[in-house]
């Protein structure tokens, strides 16, 4: 309902909203705020709150890494999975349908870590990798996790 809406909405602009200020704003009981969020994390909707950092004040690079691959199988996929939880600057990753199958980002303090990135990549999947291109990402304009269209969706529905 549009009161399990809202509750995102708000925890979208400040994760750190309490249910106080959220109950005044839905006109519910903090209690039956309490009860709705935690009925969201149990059915998945909220999977997690967490921080977002301004990685250039703490002298951090963004880089994106675009790899095309001959094929991508389950081998590859697997193998992929393995190499970026444990890459300490891989920290995000995607396959994608379209021209580039595997999309990622890359966070280093120093442009030699990323060069080691792309090289190692390059190694592990010498027999695979058709091309990788990469851009250095200097400005986040914001990620929005509950967009308004979400909302806009589920009330006209």
């Amino acid at each position: 309902d549009h009161k399990y809406l809202f509750i995102l909405q708000m925890l979208n602009q400040n994760a750190r909203s309490n249910s106080v200020d959220i109950g005044k704003k839905t006109h519910m009981s903090p209690d039956a705020v309490i009860k709705r969020i935690k009925h969201l994390k149990q059915i998945g909707i909220i999977s997690h709150f967490s921080i977002q950092c301004d990685r250039m004040k703490m002298n951090y690079q963004w880089y994106s890494l675009a790899v095309r691959m001959k094929h991508f199988g389950k081998k590859q996929h697997e193998k992929l999975k393995i190499l970026v939880r444990n890459h300490p600057h891989i920290v995000h990753c995607v396959k994608t349908a379209g021209v580039w199958d595997i999309y990622m980002y890359v966070y280093t303090n120093r442009f030699l870590h990323f060069h080691q990135t792309v090289k190692m990549m390059k190694k592990e999947f010498a027999d695979t990798i058709l091309q990788c291109d990469s851009w250095l990402l200097y400005k986040d304009h914001g990620f929005n996790n509950f967009p308004p269209i979400i909302s806009q969706n589920k009330k006209s529905e």
